[in-house]
């Protein structure tokens, strides 16, 4: 069971690694400490539930090219 979360949460990171988009905060590290995995990413300008209040529609939601 333990080794089942460790093989899933390194498949998880490995994708976080080779996704680079600008619409998706950027992966930067992390580090094991004992039984606890600390993630260094990208901090957020807004929450999505707040991007997605102050739209009228899918259209006017912010996307970077």
């Amino acid at each position: 069971m333990k080794e089942d979360a460790y093989n899933e949460k390194n498949r998880e990171l490995d994708i976080m690694r080779k996704l680079i988009d600008p619409n998706v905060v950027t992966y930067y590290i992390n580090e094991n400490v004992g039984p606890h995995t600390y993630i260094v990413m990208e901090l957020a300008s807004d929450t999505l539930e707040n991007i997605i209040k102050n739209s009228e529609s899918v259209e006017d939601l912010p996307v970077k090219k």
